[in-house]
């Protein structure tokens, strides 16, 4: 969830700079306005949601396995979350961090300075994080 929430986060952030960021020199013109940069963030809100809905979905999983007596969930229902809880984690987790440095590109030079936090959740490869402290 932490990885979700980071990349909802991100997404906010950069939605944000894109509806005050003027371009082309011209105090008319914004960067939501641009079809390229909108498409980029929705190919991002389209990850987020994805995994959102996948994780929430094994969570209703364990919630029936947990508050509905035994004899009223289904074999099928515990095999599912049984296959699907660790397939969430990694999959979740995997996706929300390839998305965070896409979302550091939108931000363009803003992106990669340390007061917005991006550094703190961005991968620098094989399962290791960048901590800018």
């Amino acid at each position: 969830m932490s990885g979700i929430a980071a990349l909802r986060r991100a997404l906010d952030l950069a939605k944000g700079f894109a509806r005050v960021r003027h371009i082309g020199g011209d105090l008319n013109a914004l960067l939501k306005d641009n079809a390229m940069h909108t498409a980029a963030l929705a190919q991002s809100e389209l990850v987020h949601r994805a995994v959102l809905f996948l994780t929430f979905g094994t969570i209703h999983l364990l919630g029936r396995s947990e508050a509905v007596p035994s004899a009223q969930v289904s074999d099928g229902e515990r095999l599912r979350l049984r296959l699907l809880t660790p397939v969430v984690k990694a999959y979740c987790a995997e996706l929300a961090t390839s998305e965070l440095p896409r979302l550091m590109e939108a931000l363009g030079g803003q992106g990669y300075m340390t007061e917005n936090q991006f550094g703190r959740r961005v991968p620098l490869g094989s399962g290791t994080q960048c901590c800018l402290v």
